[in-house]
């Protein structure tokens, strides 16, 4: 449970710093700009409610939406680029990196995990031959 709720505010840390990309592109006059993350924003702010049922009923989603909010983070840094703003640069750019780690990190647990079961399992049933003895 507790590595659930790290990993919803995680996905809540990624829509509430995409939101603040998005005010500022509102600020800017950049609408564009600002209606997307704000759209990217909002879907991950509605990922980090729904995180428990995701879980459920999809294996991969959270690498996935990791994986994404690199993306996010990754674009938003570029943007920050673009304007000049270094020191942001470099605090989205690691927290991105950082997104990145996360998702194959999952993505590599979940998989190694998963082929140790099947591998352990398998080694512990008792075989057909051997119960008709």
């Amino acid at each position: 449970m507790k590595k659930e709720k790290v990993r919803q505010f995680i996905h809540l840390l990624a829509g509430f710093l995409i939101l603040m990309h998005a005010f500022q592109a509102f600020e800017r006059e950049d609408h564009n700009t600002a209606f997307v993350f704000m759209g990217v924003a909002i879907l991950f702010l509605i990922v980090a409610g729904i995180h428990q049922w995701l879980e459920r009923k999809f294996r991969k989603s959270d690498t996935f939406f990791f994986a994404v909010e690199a993306v996010a983070l990754g674009c938003s840094a570029w943007q920050y680029k673009q304007e000049g703003l270094i020191s942001m640069v470099t605090i989205v750019g690691v927290i991105a990196a950082f997104y990145v780690w996360v998702a194959l990190y999952i993505f590599f647990l979940k998989s190694h995990r998963r082929h140790h079961r099947r591998h352990h399992r398998s080694s512990r049933r008792p075989s057909s031959d051997m119960s008709e003895r």
